[in-house]
């Protein structure tokens, strides 16, 4: 029996843009296909994935940072 929540974290952190872009175009291919939960986590911009169906987009306020000086 597959898991029901599959997570992938940082996954285009290391590939420039463009590549960024085909890699998240596969795994949405992949998820929309898939019987489990996919969860996908990056501090890059999604700008180039659509919302569709299926697909919840969660953004999480940019942190505060205490420049120490």
């Amino acid at each position: 029996m597959p898991s029901p929540i599959r997570c992938l974290d940082e996954f285009g952190v290391y590939r420039d843009e463009v590549n960024r872009s085909e890699a998240m175009k596969l795994l949405m291919e992949a998820a929309l296909q898939s019987e489990s939960q996919l969860v996908f986590i990056t501090p890059l911009t999604l700008r180039y994935v659509l919302e569709q169906k299926g697909v919840k987009f969660m953004r999480l306020p940019d942190p505060v940072r205490n420049n120490a000086q």
